[in-house]
């Protein structure tokens, strides 16, 4: 009985361990028109989704005079036994129709431009290093 007191204890104390997840990394996006000319003042709108761990998130920021906007990380500290019940209760509720992964997007997201175009990031090029997009649009 005594060793099963201790491995419930060792198993408490490591359930309760804080973890920390990036779940979308910073993303730098620049917006041209089709001379490569800065666009300012555009709405430039990010989606992300994290299948694996059932979380979602997204920003709308304007770009600045050089036609730059940077969206910020998104991390999140959290027990693993967190970690483990996300994990967990997506599998549960989705089944066999259960996703794993990341992926993010960026858009041009502004009514007086034609043809708005965007990038997109998977998996690791989501959570890595700053992700870098350059979006050409007409006016």
């Amino acid at each position: 009985m005594g060793r099963y007191l201790q491995l419930l204890g060792v198993l408490t104390i490591l359930g309760l361990f804080p973890i920390k997840k990036m779940l979308i990394s910073e993303w730098e996006v620049t917006v041209t028109d089709g001379s490569n000319n800065p666009i300012p003042h555009v709405r430039v709108s990010q989606n992300w989704q994290n299948y694996t761990l059932s979380i979602s998130g997204g920003s709308d920021l304007y770009t600045n005079a050089e036609g730059k906007v940077l969206l910020g990380k998104y991390e999140r500290r959290a027990p693993s036994l967190y970690w483990l019940s996300r994990w967990l209760f997506s599998r549960i509720e989705y089944g066999v129709h259960a996703s794993t992964g990341v992926v993010g997007t960026v858009r041009v997201s502004d009514p007086d431009l034609q043809f708005p175009a965007g990038a997109n990031c998977e998996d690791l090029s989501c959570t890595g290093n700053t992700i870098t997009s350059r979006i050409r649009v007409s006016r």
